[in-house]
């Protein structure tokens, strides 16, 4: 049981972690300062998306993740960085959900 209550906490701080960062890049992308209470509402939709939809929300949210840290470490123009930002972000969630697919096959 304490282990079922552990599984879930990490879950809800791996979702805030991630909304945290995600809402982080997206206000410095819309020209924003990253202020905590932007941070903390990312963090707050990423817990609540990870803890409801858990498979389909780390996919989404790691894909969203990875490629803002890529894209954070390359000094791009804005657009060409959006761009790229919005391909990896769509490579991600494909090769993922290919991959569910291919883990967990449907019963027909």
């Amino acid at each position: 049981m304490l282990a079922l209550f552990f599984q879930k906490l990490a879950i809800v701080l791996g979702g805030f972690a991630a909304g945290g960062t995600i809402g982080a890049h997206l206000a410095v992308l819309m020209g924003f300062t990253p202020v905590p209470v932007i941070q903390i509402l990312g963090g707050v939709v990423g817990a609540i998306l990870l803890y409801i939809f858990f498979d389909w929300a780390l996919i989404a949210l790691s894909s969203v993740v990875g490629s803002t840290l890529v894209v954070q470490s390359l000094p791009w123009n804005p657009p060409a960085e959006t761009v790229l930002y919005l391909v990896l972000i769509a490579a991600g969630i494909w090769f993922q959900a290919a991959w569910l697919r291919v883990r967990k096959p449907s019963i027909s």
